[in-house]
């Protein structure tokens, strides 16, 4: 596996080229995620299952899964919703016009809250203990069902998107001055701000660009750690060009992890690495930072690494090829 430190866009190239002997085969995972017009979108994968949404114009989504039992799968449709859709431990999370419900491939469906959610998470937590969380607006609300916490986000017009582990609540927040992370901590309730977007354009390789603009996203997070990948958007564009990605510690200063990172169409945070996709390649580094090397060509768009397979979307079909 070739390894490299410049330019991912400049490299990729390169790569794919000494690369395109090795191609592997890719297996069938559902022959028509479509399930009859739209557009798939990967969702997440468990050990037994694979959930996607559908989207066709101004419709609801579709949320959808399939039993990864016997493969290729027919889909099944769960649910629609006019909101976010997120996969949750073997369930889904699905936000209609004012509740929350929860939907599984059983066909049980549960309104949990009636609400209007504008982002959605849960965290089935270390005792089993369902937690979730919704933003509307700046206002947070997370806990256990029955006995639910709210706060309202200082300085912060909406929530983009949020993350639920043990012991933190992290939310991507938006308002005039740029996107910032947040964390709430779960035991103390404390609403703490870790990190912001736009001052990480002097960390890119050789400095910002003028007029571009920088925005932040969590991928993912470790027992007392949010990734944190800072997208940078050229003057006049609303697409990303090159990436960044930033550990944003509980306590402490955040530092960059991965500097060399063109633009990124999924990122995911594995057991063991880092991978995400730019162009055809999927690429790989270590969680403790360093060299990246490409791991596969797709075909298509990554949505998911599970079980050591990555899950992509090609046309209407989801498939998946092993990593090793």
């Amino acid at each position: 596996m070739t390894t490299w430190t410049a330019s991912a866009p400049l490299i990729a190239g390169l790569l794919l080229a000494a690369c395109t002997e090795s191609k592997s085969t890719s297996e069938l995972v559902v022959r028509d995620a479509a399930l009859g017009g739209g557009t798939p979108a990967l969702l997440g994968v468990d050990q037994n299952a694979v959930y996607w949404s559908v989207s066709a114009g101004s419709a609801p989504k579709q949320a959808a899964g399939s039993s990864l039992t016997t493969l290729p799968a027919e889909g099944q449709l769960l649910g629609a919703a006019v909101g976010p859709i997120v996969m949750a431990g073997d369930h889904l999370l699905l936000a209609t016009e004012d509740s929350i419900v929860r939907a599984d491939l059983g066909g049980r469906s549960k309104r949990l809250a009636q609400a209007s959610a504008e982002t959605l998470g849960e965290d089935s937590g270390a005792t089993g203990t369902s937690t979730i969380a919704w933003t509307t607006g700046p206002a947070v609300t997370w806990g256990e069902l029955e006995a639910p916490q709210r706060a309202v986000l200082p300085k912060v017009d909406r929530c983009d998107h949020l993350l639920i582990t043990d012991g933190s609540l992290y939310i991507a927040a938006d308002s005039v001055t740029g996107r910032r992370l947040i964390r709430i901590d779960r035991e103390s309730h404390l609403v703490l701000p870790r990190t912001d977007s736009k001052s990480y354009g002097a960390a890119f390789p050789g400095g910002a660009k003028e007029g571009a603009t920088y925005r932040g996203r969590i991928v993912g997070a470790e027992a007392a750690a949010a990734y944190w990948l800072v997208e940078e958007l050229p003057a006049g564009t609303t697409t990303t060009s090159r990436a960044i990605l930033v550990s944003a510690p509980d306590v402490g200063t955040p530092s960059v992890v991965l500097e060399h990172i063109g633009a990124v169409s999924g990122f995911f945070v594995a057991d063991d690495a880092f991978y995400w996709q730019e162009g055809d390649a999927l690429l790989t580094a270590p969680l403790a930072g360093g060299a990246a090397a490409i791991a596969l060509e797709l075909t298509g768009r990554a949505g998911a690494i599970a079980d050591g397979f990555v899950y992509f979307t090609d046309g209407s079909s989801i498939q998946r090829l092993a990593l090793d």
